[in-house]
């Protein structure tokens, strides 16, 4: 017989986590498709298929549901980012990462909205995104960069590097949004090698190649 606490070999633990994956579920549906106006409490709620009080089981409210969606893709973004191919040089890691972000994003348009179109209209999503962010770019130039080809890269948060990684975001993201969106005719190989080209500029501009990133 099952315990209190357990049900059918579920415990209540289970049950609420299984409860919280299924309503961020609902908002990544919503946020993708409807935006920010058609994510609501009530909208999420009848996606999942629960009542309102299993969403505050979760979530203290609607904004703490909108940086769970948003921390989904980025982790998931970060973790295929990670299978990107570490040999040759700078400039073939470099499209390699941007090539498989790109797959990433066109398998489902609804990330690219999460990630970026929503973002820049939305105070919670902004702020949230500033605070492991960006993400992607962050990714990208220190921690993958460094370590594979010993950029010489200063702190993130000072002078001309935050300003040039700021920029280096913006570019990536109208450009990601605009092909995705229709604006843009090009392959995903096609957008992987202008953003490469892109990024080598700014590398190059700020003399943060060391003799061993230019093999």
């Amino acid at each position: 017989m099952d315990s209190p606490t357990v049900w059918r070999g579920r415990t209540m633990q289970d049950r609420a986590a299984e409860r919280r994956n299924r309503l961020i579920d609902a908002g990544f549906d919503l946020l993708g498709t409807e935006g920010v106006a058609g994510t609501s409490v009530s909208a999420v709620c009848r996606n999942a298929d629960l009542t309102r009080n299993y969403f505050y089981e979760s979530f203290a409210g609607i904004d703490e549901l909108l940086r769970a969606v948003q921390d989904r893709v980025n982790d998931e973004l970060r973790a295929v980012i990670e299978t990107s191919t570490s040999t040759g040089n700078l400039e073939h890691r470099l499209k390699s990462i941007f090539l498989t972000a790109a797959q990433y994003f066109e398998e489902d348009p609804r990330r690219v909205r999460v990630t970026f179109r929503e973002t820049l209209g939305n105070e919670v999503l902004r702020e949230n995104a500033n605070q492991g962010a960006p993400a992607f770019v962050l990714f990208t130039m220190t921690h993958f960069l460094d370590l594979l080809d010993g950029l010489s890269v200063p702190a993130v948060r000072s002078g001309d590097t935050a300003i040039a990684f700021t920029q280096i975001y913006g570019a990536l993201a109208i450009t990601i949004m605009d092909w995705l969106e229709g604006r843009l005719e090009a392959t995903a190989e096609q957008i992987a090698r202008s953003c490469t080209q892109l990024v080598l500029a700014v590398i190059d501009a700020h003399g943060w190649r060391t003799p061993l990133s230019q093999r």
